[in-house]
């Protein structure tokens, strides 16, 4: 058990680090965010890590804005979706985009 808690300690810690070292959002264009919060929720039974990003466009953004986030090559991406009247509603996303960069 106290490996496993070990483990999940250093894998939160390194997408800490991940996420900080290559910027939260990057606009496609200008696009400001007003909020952006980063949650990170532990799987209970498994060495997992759920990555929420909860953020708010500027209000002077032009709409439909598109947003890169960048994630980790292996990261097994389950969602995307907005929240609309406090339920959540899915969106398109597009991973043709992917790329492999050394460092």
């Amino acid at each position: 058990m106290e490996e496993l808690m070990r483990r999940l300690f250093l894998l939160l810690v390194l997408v800490l680090v991940l996420f900080t070292l290559s910027g939260k959002a990057r606009a496609a264009s200008d696009v400001t965010l007003e909020n952006l919060t980063i949650q990170l929720w532990p799987d209970h039974d498994q060495l997992a890590v759920l990555v929420i990003y909860d953020f708010v466009l500027d209000a002077n953004t032009p709409l439909p804005a598109a947003l890169h986030f960048r994630i980790p090559l292996n990261a097994n991406l389950a969602e995307v979706s907005r929240e609309s009247g406090g339920a959540s509603v899915k969106l398109a996303y597009d991973l043709s985009a992917v790329k492999v960069t050394a460092g």
